[in-house]
């Protein structure tokens, strides 16, 4: 189960590169496990598993930059909501991950 897939023309780059956003998560919103984000041709925009004990997230190559940043965030904050436990869901645990990633990342300390 993925994210699905947002429409991407004219998309303009906003929110920084990708491999800072990637370096700001590892360093502010660090996981306690393995983790490996990956760039690849997929189906959805993007999705997270937890395979033993290690976090993969993947996001879709042909994603702008800040629409695979959004994505990463999304993936990311339901690592942080998984713990020991791997589902898909965008409860409050999620919501909550997401909303400290977001304010994080723009400024909201």
């Amino acid at each position: 189960m993925g994210t699905k897939k947002p429409k991407t023309t004219g998309c303009r780059q906003f929110f920084g590169k990708f491999d800072d956003a990637k370096a700001f998560l590892r360093d502010e919103f660090a996981l306690g496990r393995p983790v490996r984000v990956s760039r690849l041709n997929l189906k959805d925009a993007g999705d997270c598993d937890l395979i033993n004990g290690h976090f993969y997230i993947r996001i879709d190559r042909k994603l702008c930059e800040d629409v695979a940043i959004l994505i990463l965030f999304h993936e990311w904050s339901h690592a942080l909501s998984w713990k020991d436990t791997r589902r898909h869901d965008h409860g409050q645990a999620w919501g909550k991950a997401y909303s400290k990633v977001w304010s994080r990342w723009v400024g909201e300390r």
